[in-house]
């Protein structure tokens, strides 16, 4: 036999408790995803080929300070789902894009393949290795290992995802006791 009521579960809670919990857990995973990520993102540093001379390495890279990058990470506002179902809020970086349609953090955040790398218009690429320039019209490009700091955040926020969810919980509970 057991127990059967009619109605939802959000009905044993007051009226605005239920969305307003889940909106503010969605609001805070948004803030501890940007910040770790942000965290996460590594800093360029000046090669040693440019024998410390700052000013022409930001130069080579377009005017491009370092901690672009890790500076460009943000997140939206808390929005409500279109079916109801819930809430979203997106972490992302506003870095340009690429000529193939890649935003540079995709290269930081992914392996990449070993690749060659041509020269446009025949002029010849100039590259730091080690302590001098390298030049060429075709270079081999090594590959890269990702640093995966979007995926290693996700994981370490899911991991964490009781104590967030039990911390806005209990100051909720609080709130609305104190009403």
């Amino acid at each position: 036999m057991g127990y059967h009521a009619d109605g939802k579960l959000a009905d044993l809670f007051p009226k605005d408790f239920v969305p307003d919990t889940a909106k503010a857990i969605t609001d805070e995973v948004g803030t501890r995803l940007r910040d770790k990520v942000a965290t996460k993102t590594p800093v360029a540093r000046t090669p040693q080929a440019y024998k410390g001379d700052y000013v022409e390495w930001t130069a080579d890279r377009g005017g491009r300070q370092p901690r672009t990058m890790r500076d460009s990470w943000t997140r939206t506002k808390v929005e409500e789902n279109d079916d109801g179902s819930g809430f979203t809020v997106e972490v992302f970086s506003d870095e340009p894009v690429d000529d193939h349609g890649y935003q540079k953090v995709d290269y930081v955040e992914n392996d990449t393949k070993p690749h060659l790398i041509r020269a446009r218009n025949a002029k010849a690429l100039r590259y730091p290795m080690g302590p001098v320039f390298k030049y060429g019209v075709e270079v081999f490009h090594p590959g890269t290992q990702g640093v995966h700091m979007v995926r290693d955040s996700e994981a370490e926020i899911e991991a964490q995802w009781e104590q967030i969810a039990g911390s806005i919980l209990d100051s909720k509970e609080q709130e609305y006791d104190d009403l």
